[in-house]
């Protein structure tokens, strides 16, 4: 098995802690979601967490490039083969290609990194944000309180802007105390573990402009890419800032950015993605 402290939250040590089976191959159980379907945030931690598995201890993952390119079935469990690409001086690169009974569900490059020094700078986050204590958490919507989403613990923050339906903020935080440590092994699991955080209310934004919420029928929302780049550690079981916002959708497809700030609003991580939104017409609906 993969080191992961057991003082990890029991589902999210379940998820992340992967069962070896060959040399880079890991299996990782799957969590009950929505409609039977495997959440992306889960796909998203474990591949971290087999690429991982496989590089020099003191390098860590700073970037992913991911496709999700099948829906897949909770009820299965994911196998992730991770083929090693490069490892130079300072920089380790890894494929992951997870599947379920042979069908590729989904792929992703990840990039490792061994500390290094350089110049620094980050934007200002000028906006004020209400500390997460004084937010209600969110409560699963009825008929899911199983799903992936109990895991975390959720904020949402007011939104009094004018673009409130294009921008959003969350704090979210991991809610059991994961084992806090300088070693490397650790900021690997936190960051793999902010990966599974990071597909979270995303898609959210683009259904919202339109006036749409998830229980509509027509509405066919799935990921399709995710990018991600880790500028920091950050323990994930503290409360992490998410702010997103959604400046363009069209041809059945919507792209939102989001930035991951700690609670002295420095700078820990980006994200990109791009969703498939559609509107599916009824069968009562046609002519």
């Amino acid at each position: 098995m993969t080191s992961i402290p057991r003082e990890a939250d029991s589902r999210l040590f379940d998820l992340l802690n992967l069962k070896f089976v060959a040399h880079h191959l890991f299996e990782g159980s799957s969590y009950p979601g929505r409609g039977g379907r495997l959440f992306g945030g889960q796909i998203l931690g474990q591949a971290a967490v087999a690429a991982s598995a496989t590089v020099p201890t003191e390098r860590v993952l700073h970037s992913v490039h991911a496709y999700f390119l099948a829906v897949g079935d909770s009820r299965r469990p994911v196998l992730y083969r991770v083929e090693s690409l490069r490892d130079g001086g300072s920089f380790s690169s890894r494929r992951i290609t997870a599947t379920q009974e042979d069908e590729v569900i989904f792929t992703m490059e990840a990039s490792f990194q061994a500390e290094a020094s350089g110049v620094e700078h980050q934007p200002s986050l000028v906006a004020e944000y209400p500390d997460p204590e004084t937010l209600p958490r969110e409560l699963p919507a009825a008929g899911v309180s199983m799903s992936h989403r109990s895991i975390f613990d959720i904020r949402r923050i007011p939104n009094a802007r004018r673009d409130a339906d294009t921008r959003q903020a969350v704090w979210l935080r991991a809610p059991a105390p994961l084992l806090r440590s300088p070693s490397n092994g650790t900021a690997g699991l936190h960051r793999a573990a902010l990966a599974f955080g990071s597909d979270f209310t995303l898609m959210e934004l683009p259904v919202r402009h339109h006036g749409l919420t998830f229980d509509e029928p027509r509405l066919r929302v799935a990921s399709l890419d995710h990018s991600m780049w880790w500028h920091a550690d950050a323990p994930v079981d503290d409360w992490l800032l998410y702010v997103q916002e959604n400046p363009w959708a069209g041809s059945g497809r919507a792209l939102v950015f989001g930035s991951i700030y700690d609670r002295e609003r420095r700078l820990i991580a980006t994200v990109v993605q791009e969703g498939m939104v559609r509107l599916k017409p009824l069968a009562d609906d046609r002519p």
